[in-house]
């Protein structure tokens, strides 16, 4: 059975997680205690149910040794597990409660909705450390979709890659695990006839195709992530790295080169994401 856990403050997606999950074929359970995990698995396997899919409460205490005897008990019936964290930072939190008419969990304890987000991220700290994080501040509902399909394919074993194109002016993605700036680059904006296009048009690709500068950060970038994504697969515990490839407005520049380094990285399964380019993503 294929189980997928899922926490994360108030307002940061878990519903839309949940119904993706669903619409993806997952048996959903919401707000149930961690201790009542490996008994809802034992029936569920039983019950001959395929995937299966909880989102965790913070009315219940996280303690880290909890959580870590309750992952176990959960493998020793044979079953893998991955754990998603959603997150966003708290401003984004508040104007989705606020905007909602949302009542906070923690409401009840007189607490102002700054101080009773101060005091979940407190409760789910122990879930954190345990769980890949994905912070969608910037994110619509369609983006965080996105998001979670990346991972949901990408954990499935070995090291996985998602190359990222963004605009610096919108500020750079959370999640990062390494960071190219190609702002030094040629820009293709100035050029009118180019300008409402983007780098995966041919006639972009054709501009770029004219600088040497342009190829040489290409061979640059991919030639670093060829050299040492084996180390990091050889020497640390990660399933997936993501890299960020960053212009000015995340149209042109960015796209190209993220496109371009996504074509030369070798023996690693690679998703492309192209953030300010929305539904644009695509498996290598």
């Amino acid at each position: 059975m294929r189980i997928v856990l899922i926490s994360g403050p108030a307002g940061s997606g878990k519903t839309v997680a949940l119904k993706l999950l669903d619409n993806m074929g997952f048996t959903c359970v919401d707000n149930i205690p961690p201790a009542l995990l490996p008994q809802l698995v034992a029936q569920s396997a039983a019950g001959k149910i395929s995937k299966l899919a909880v989102s965790l409460d913070i009315r219940v205490p996280y303690a880290k040794d909890g959580i870590q005897n309750c992952l176990r008990a959960i493998r020793r019936q044979g079953h893998p597990v991955r754990l998603l964290f959603l997150d966003a930072d708290d401003a984004t939190l508040i104007r989705r409660l606020d905007g909602k008419h949302r009542r906070h969990p923690l409401a009840a304890t007189n607490l102002t909705l700054a101080e009773s987000i101060a005091a979940e991220r407190q409760i789910l700290q122990p879930w954190q450390d345990f769980a890949f994080c994905i912070n969608n501040s910037l994110d619509g509902t369609g983006d965080l979709k996105f998001r979670i399909q990346e991972w949901l394919a990408l954990s499935q074993g070995g090291l996985q890659v998602v190359v990222e194109s963004f605009g610096f002016k919108y500020g750079a993605p959370l999640d990062l695990d390494f960071l190219f700036d190609v702002r030094a680059l040629p820009n293709p904006y100035y050029d009118e006839a180019l300008r409402e296009l983007t780098g995966r048009d041919e006639a972009v690709r054709a501009y770029f195709a004219r600088f040497k500068t342009v190829q040489q950060m290409v061979a640059d970038i991919s030639g670093y992530l060829n050299r040492w994504l084996p180390e990091y697969a050889r020497q640390t515990r990660v399933h997936m790295l993501v890299v960020g490839i960053g212009c000015t407005g995340g149209q042109h520049r960015s796209v190209f080169v993220a496109e371009a380094v996504a074509e030369r990285l070798r023996d690693y399964p690679v998703w492309v994401r192209h953030r300010q380019l929305p539904g644009n993503g695509s498996r290598m």
